[in-house]
């Protein structure tokens, strides 16, 4: 998340333009490789955290009927990354602890 962030950091320089923080040989809004920068980021953005948090999410949505069915072992082991820190009563807690960390 921390990478897909860099292309928006920029800096003025004192002859009005802008340059990457994390490179400066890069120069910001004037097209070319930090354009292609800028829409990479964004689908990093996309696919990694509101991907993740779309699985996240649903796999928190669907946790109460999950458990009681024959498959429910596999989906904990699954999902033990998000279920496996807390109570089994405090499921939640997993998205709640997600959400705190964008």
């Amino acid at each position: 998340a921390k990478q897909a962030c860099l292309p928006w950091q920029c800096y003025a320089n004192p002859d009005g333009s802008s340059v990457m923080a994390s490179r400066p040989g890069v120069s910001c809004w004037e097209g070319g490789e930090h354009s292609v920068m800028i829409v990479l980021s964004v689908v990093a953005a996309l696919v990694y955290l509101v991907g993740f948090m779309s699985v996240v999410a649903y796999a928190t949505a669907v946790y109460s009927r999950k458990v009681v069915e024959e498959a429910g072992v596999k989906f904990l082991r699954v999902h033990n990354y998000l279920f496996g820190r807390f109570r089994k009563d405090r499921y939640y807690y997993g998205l709640l602890f997600n959400l705190r960390n964008l």
